[in-house]
């Protein structure tokens, strides 16, 4: 019986041991980090997009995200497929933007730098042309080609023309020949800038 005893124990202490070495194993060996679906990235337009591409196989679907340098996802979609595109990140500013591909094996991240769009005030012109009551508005420098509001009112603050633009350049002639005598102001808004101008039709 004792015989016995010692046998059970003797096994019972290989267990533990071979269990002990496996752990150990375990914590020595390095963690190996798997390798991200593969891609480029790269600055062009003088630095203000950026061209990424990537091979894709299909087989899984992966997840694009572009961060900022405060690491805010700025962009985000999802790759099924090769791709070749370009990405207009001017309009955030000038820093640092992280690329991450992630998919099942991992995520892989490339860094690039982006310069800003230089910003520049709008300049406005308001003519008049040969016929009188015809004026011709001209507006310069909208590099970024944002919405630009277009206003005329007359002395009493009516809106007698409204639209839009989101031409870098503009120029156009409007014709307020039929319009009563007074004073007639032209108001461009971009943004946070508001441009204005008065002319007057005199009888």
């Amino acid at each position: 019986m004792k015989k016995i005893k010692n046998q059970i124990i003797a096994k019972m202490k290989k267990v533990v041991m071979t269990v002990a070495a496996l752990a150990i194993g375990l914590i020595a060996a390095p963690l190996q980090a798997a390798d991200g679906p593969k891609f480029n990235v790269a600055a062009i337009k003088n630095a203000e997009k950026a061209l990424f591409t990537c091979q894709h196989s299909g087989r899984e679907k992966l997840t694009l995200r572009i961060k900022d340098q405060a690491g805010n996802v700025v962009h985000q979609e999802t790759i099924a497929y090769s791709i070749a595109r370009v990405y207009d990140l001017s309009h955030l500013g000038k820093g640092t933007y992280h690329f991450e591909l992630a998919g099942k094996e991992g995520v892989s991240v490339k860094t690039i730098q982006i310069r800003g769009k230089e910003t520049s005030p709008l300049v406005m012109q308001v003519t008049e042309g040969a016929k009188r009551g015809l004026f011709h508005l001209a507006y310069f420098q909208n590099f970024a080609k944002e919405k630009v509001e277009i206003r005329i009112t007359n002395e009493k603050g009516e809106e007698v023309y409204t639209g839009y633009a989101t031409d870098e350049d503009y120029y156009r002639f409007f014709d307020l020949s039929q319009l009563p005598s007074g004073n007639y102001t032209f108001t461009l808004t971009c943004g946070e800038q508001i441009l204005s101008q008065t002319v007057r039709i005199a009888r």
